[in-house]
């Protein structure tokens, strides 16, 4: 008997599952192959029909998302005109136009209940300016809320600082050293002549500053006055409603001779001087009309 050949036996090769790209489409295009899943409203793609296979596909498709998601997310440049600078803004969530922001802060009301703050006409003027800074710089409505809290925040406390007892206290105390009780006095008195718009106007000013005022148009009354023909004399000053008339100017323009700007900032340290001033020749001037 022969000898019979002996089989070689190797180990089986491990069986494995065939990939979509090892796959032999045959006579179909590569995205016709059931073997890769694709939809039929997909495989009718323009786009899908020029690749010549998948791996070329997904390549491209790669590609393209990124050149997209480039184009989407570009930051704006020195060199970016104001269009391309609106429409990056709009897609990171800035509102279209200036008037679509909305004010979502909520402050406390009646019982601690939060309430949505109202701004009275001239706080909504500023308002409406801080929305078209924050349009301008791009913010989004959540951003333009952060920044308008927080203004609001510091607003209040320099209020509540200004207006303070104890401060305006220590003020005028230092100020008016021993006439401090009379002139505190004066003060309430000056007050109550003040016609209520001109006290609405003045409460824009610290607490301070509307003492001295109200004290020293107090005082005024107080001084004696002669009438002497179309002037009013008191001591050794006479002025007439030319002089007068040429002094507010000088006031309100800001070059006055004793206080110079200090009717226009309230933050000089003689601001309440030159509005004590200002009331003073009014009142002069109103009387000498009245003449």
């Amino acid at each position: 008997m022969p000898d019979q050949e002996i089989a070689v036996l190797e180990p089986n090769p491990p069986e494995t599952e065939p990939t979509p790209s090892s796959l032999e489409p045959g006579d179909k295009h590569w995205y016709q192959n059931e073997a890769f899943g694709i939809p039929e409203e997909i495989q009718k793609s323009p786009f899908i029909q020029r690749q010549p296979d998948l791996p070329t596909a997904l390549k491209s498709l790669d590609h393209q998302g990124r050149t997209l998601s480039n184009k989407l997310t570009a930051k704006p440049t020195d060199e970016s005109s104001p269009e391309e600078r609106g429409k990056f803004y709009n897609e990171m969530g800035r509102p279209e136009k200036m008037e679509d922001y909305k004010v979502s802060i909520m402050v406390k009301g009646e019982d601690d209940k939060p309430v949505a703050i109202e701004f009275d006409e001239t706080q909504q003027k500023v308002v409406d300016r801080l929305k078209k800074l924050a349009h301008n710089s791009g913010l989004s409505n959540k951003m333009f809320n952060t920044v308008l809290e927080e203004i609001i925040e510091e607003e209040q406390e320099s209020y509540t600082q200004r207006n303070s007892p104890e401060s305006a206290t220590a003020t005028l105390k230092e100020m008016w050293g021993k006439d401090y009780a009379k002139n505190s006095a004066n003060a309430v008195q000056g007050w109550k002549s003040i016609p209520e718009p001109i006290q609405k106007s003045l409460m824009m000013l610290p607490l301070a500053d509307r003492h001295q005022i109200s004290a020293h148009i107090a005082s005024l009354s107080q001084e004696p006055v002669i009438q002497s023909g179309a002037a009013i004399t008191q001591g050794a000053t006479t002025d007439t409603i030319e002089s007068i008339t040429s002094e507010l100017r000088t006031l309100q323009a800001g070059n006055h001779k004793e206080f110079e700007n200090a009717y226009n900032n309230n933050l000089d340290p003689n601001h309440g001087k030159a509005i004590g001033r200002f009331f003073e020749l009014s009142d002069k001037k109103g009387k000498l009309k009245r003449k």
